[in-house]
């Protein structure tokens, strides 16, 4: 996650901020005793500004069990200096004291920040398995093109070649469409409000499903569908 504040990381060691950075006692001692029951004990209570042992300022934002703890920065309110007067060292590190309204505009910068990568996360893996399923099925798109390639021009005419050119056509048309269908879930993905933009039509849903059960079946396995064959939904 990016950000200004330093924050506390899931073993326990303090991680700088992209801003604010952190003495090199927190980082070195983050693993002392007294430090590790803070933030254990920390975690369990309400979102606010706490005091750490060594006299830091910490804040935990805690948004429907989205625990994130920004700590080892320095808040006019809780910043203890008799306490943390012997971290200091002759070492440059950028970490000012800052009032309240500081830190909570910091805070919702990175929380702002976190949220957005967490979007961009999400889009990748989407585009990710998107572009797996779509190279699945072109490749069942080219194999039944060069099947349907070796067919010889005279032996369209026998009722059993016929059959085998439609199914293999079929199949095609079937994986276009579901090729089609992960397009437009990306888009819907990318801007969820696009697909609400034009009217409301009405859609067979068996149609739908039915290509998927056409593209999955085997020789061995067949894929029945019981529901309602007429069953519409209105969808945009």
């Amino acid at each position: 996650m990016v950000s200004f504040l330093p924050t506390l990381e899931e073993n326990n060691a303090i991680k700088a901020g992209n801003g604010i950075e952190c003495l090199a006692y927190c980082i070195a001692n983050h693993n002392k005793p007294r430090c590790v029951q803070y933030y254990a004990e920390l975690r369990k209570k309400e979102p606010g500004i706490y005091t750490c042992p060594n006299g830091m300022s910490s804040y935990l934002h805690n948004d429907d069990d989205d625990i994130v703890i920004f700590t080892a920065f320095r808040e006019k309110t809780s910043y203890n200096h008799a306490k943390a007067k012997k971290m200091q060292t002759k070492e440059t590190t950028y970490n000012p004291v800052f009032s309240t309204e500081q830190m909570h505009t910091l805070v919702d910068a990175c929380m702002s920040l976190r949220k957005r990568e967490y979007e961009l996360e999400k889009n990748e893996n989407t585009v990710k398995d998107i572009m797996h399923e779509t190279i699945n099925l072109n490749a069942k798109i080219k194999a039944n093109c060069e099947l349907l390639f070796e067919i010889e021009s005279e032996d369209i005419a026998s009722t059993r070649t016929k059959e085998t050119v439609f199914d293999k056509i079929k199949t095609i048309a079937a994986c276009s469409h579901m090729i089609s269908s992960r397009l437009s879930m990306y888009d819907h993905s990318s801007n969820p409000n696009a697909l609400t933009m034009g009217k409301k039509i009405s859609c067979d849903i068996f149609k739908t499903f039915d290509k998927m059960r056409h593209i999955l079946k085997t020789e061995k396995h067949a894929i029945i569908i019981s529901k309602n064959k007429k069953k519409y939904e209105h969808s945009y």
